[in-house]
């Protein structure tokens, strides 16, 4: 240390003005002041110490030994000034890696790093691969929301057409009843869609909801339901040679769908926190994940090897 301050003059080493943060950025907070209690920042306390320990040192009328005192506790605050900033910047939860190097963009989804599930004997089986991140199927419907919407609206179009503004149902008495439906355009519109992808990210529970049709016979409403057709794939046998089966459809089978068209020509950007070099960001082609346990199915002319099992009775 002697060494040190033999190799540098006194203004290299000690300062004789400190910088100030504005006071805009460490106002007084008077709006509790009827309740007696007015808060202000920490270092604002800081602030006035330094400043009546200077005043203290500028009157010079103390002892040498009062004076060398004084000048240990200036720069000892300095020190509790300078460490206070420094642990509003540094680390994980600083202003640098949380502001700067970590933004928070719309449409982005943060998630916990897991290895994969192996259901496979081969590599090229495997959904989640070297060149393919497993995404959940509630995170794809937050990256994104707006090509999910899209095709939803598209997708209720084509199924009502398909209807031709009725829907059969089965009476008590075993006899076939069509029933009319109430304004379907407008019913599955974009606030609708929005609403119920919402409903499916934030509650698990309500994940294999069917899909509700409007109808307007009250006897029906709340209870007639959108079908869902596909056909079991054992690996063998072609489209039309596969048991057909049918079922009421769930938002799953919606947004899976729709998770997979939406997503076949784009790519995801991970980030992997804290960002300490460029090997913690990559892009990488997605893959959608949804159940444990998955069915090869077709639907329609398109086979999804990873098809999830929904179980109405969860």
């Amino acid at each position: 240390r002697i060494d040190l301050i033999n190799a540098y003059d006194k203004d290299t080493l000690f300062t004789k003005y400190w910088i100030v943060i504005p006071a805009y950025y460490r106002d007084v907070n008077l709006q509790s002041s009827e309740s007696g209690k007015i808060s202000h920042h920490e270092i604002n306390d800081k602030y006035s110490k330094l400043i009546r320990l200077a005043s203290i040192l500028k009157n010079n009328n103390n002892f040498d030994f009062v004076l060398n005192t004084t000048r240990a506790k200036i720069q000892e605050t300095l020190v509790e000034i300078y460490d206070l900033l420094k642990g509003k910047l540094e680390k994980k939860h600083g202003l640098i890696r949380k502001s700067l190097l970590g933004k928070s963009i719309d449409y982005g989804a943060r998630s916990v790093i897991s290895a994969p599930v192996f259901h496979a004997n081969r590599h090229e089986e495997m959904q989640v691969d070297f060149y393919h991140c497993g995404i959940p199927l509630a995170q794809c419907c937050s990256l994104f929301t707006p090509f999910i919407v899209s095709w939803a609206k598209r997708f209720f179009q084509r199924e009502i057409e398909k209807l031709g503004n009725k829907f059969p149902v089965k009476t008590a008495n075993g006899e076939i009843k069509y029933l009319k439906l109430k304004e379907p355009a407008i019913y599955y519109n974009e606030d609708y869609i929005k609403k119920k992808i919402d409903r499916f990210v934030f509650s698990p529970v309500d994940r294999f909801d069917p899909v509700e049709l409007p109808v307007e016979d009250e006897e029906y409403q709340d209870k007639v339901f959108l079908t869902f057709v596909g056909r079991f794939y054992d690996g063998k046998s072609t489209e039309k040679e596969s048991p057909l089966f049918s079922r009421p459809a769930t938002w799953t089978d919606v947004l899976y769908q729709a998770a997979m068209e939406v997503t076949a020509d784009k790519m995801v950007w991970v980030t992997r926190y804290p960002l300490l070099d460029y090997f913690g960001m990559f892009h990488n082609k997605i893959s959608v994940l949804t159940t444990q346990k998955k069915i090869p199915m077709y639907v329609g002319d398109k086979l999804y090897e990873f098809y999830p099992h929904v179980d109405l009775q969860m």
